[in-house]
């Protein structure tokens, strides 16, 4: 819950909150506690590993039909509660590593492609704007913030693997951008939070065989509710609606458009462990990570199972 006073032992790494995530069409996440209330100086580590297989989807651009993937996935992420401005922030980043392959049928053709190697890292820097300034641990143990409001800017840096005369990468060729911001309000047991964000893209001019690929931005909103139940105990809801994201190669609008509603629904869970199903949304398979979180002396461990989708929303690899 954010801001909890009273339960700094149990500060949820809200930093590394998607920065597991080894795509940048991070629309479909869900994450509660993303402007977690940490006392300056905390350390966060995390190491995820996922493996998946369904299948993937790619944009009608490319005549591919047929497509499955087994993929797994190692992500290491590093993160650090800081003082922005005399205000409580964090800083975040995560690099992930993908080893898969992927069968397609390719204009009546069979392929079956090999990927392994570098995706693009990701980085996310929050600040709370209201209700949490910076705070040692002793201040922070007596803070009782019922009201909180940060913004973020997560990024995703295009350094992974990438070739364009192949069809299928690990890598996009292209940054990616979210601003958000979000408001959290704590009445009782009650934790409600609402987040409002948009990804929005550069362009890839390298993109397959040397075309040029655009999209529009993603728009989506994010809301969340939780009840403790007791201390580490609680039931939370999570939903979020995106829409958005229709690509553009060489001029040509591809039909592609992105909206749909994600929801969770409450189920009981010693906090901070959240977990859901393998679901496929949009063609893409992915795991939402499950968070067990320990902290030990200040250094708080996350371990979990992260996004897996499609090896790239750019549709490089080949």
């Amino acid at each position: 819950m954010i801001g909890r006073a009273g339960r700094p032992a149990m500060v949820l790494c809200g930093v590394l909150v998607g920065l597991a995530t080894v795509h940048p069409l991070a629309a479909q996440e869900l994450e509660p506690d993303a402007y977690e209330v940490a006392p300056i100086g905390l350390n966060f580590a995390s190491v995820s590993y996922t493996f998946s297989k369904g299948d993937v989807s790619f944009a009608p651009a490319l005549p591919l039909d047929d497509t499955a993937a087994h993929i797994q996935a190692l992500v290491l992420s590093y993160g650090r509660s800081v003082n922005l401005a005399g205000r409580s922030g964090q800083i975040g980043f995560g690099v992930p590593l993908l080893q898969g392959s992927i069968h397609a049928s390719y204009l009546g053709d069979q392929y079956q492609v090999n990927r392994g190697g570098l995706a693009d890292p990701r980085f996310r820097v929050a600040i709370n704007l209201y209700g949490a300034p910076a705070m040692d641990l002793p201040t922070f143990v007596r803070h009782r913030p019922h009201t909180l409001f940060g913004v973020s800017l997560s990024g995703v840096v295009p350094v992974g693997q990438y070739d364009q005369g192949k069809l299928i990468n690990l890598g996009t060729n292209r940054w990616a951008f979210r601003p958000e911001a979000g408001l959290s309000h704590r009445i009782d047991r009650w934790t409600l939070e609402l987040y409002g964000g948009v990804w929005l893209f550069t362009t890839n001019d390298s993109f397959y065989r040397g075309g040029r690929r655009e999209q529009q931005p993603i728009g989506e909103v994010q809301f969340h509710v939780e009840y403790l139940l007791r201390p580490r105990l609680s039931a939370t809801f999570n939903s979020n609606f995106y829409s958005g994201g229709r690509t553009t190669v060489n001029g040509r609008e591809n039909v592609d458009l992105q909206q749909i509603t994600r929801r969770r629904h409450p189920q009981d869970a010693a906090r901070p462990t959240q977990r859901t199903p393998c679901r496929r949304e949009l063609g893409r398979v992915h795991d939402d990570w499950r968070r067990v979180h320990q902290r030990v002396r200040g250094l708080l461990i996350h371990v979990g199972s992260g996004f897996l989708g499609s090896i790239t929303h750019n549709q490089a690899g080949g």
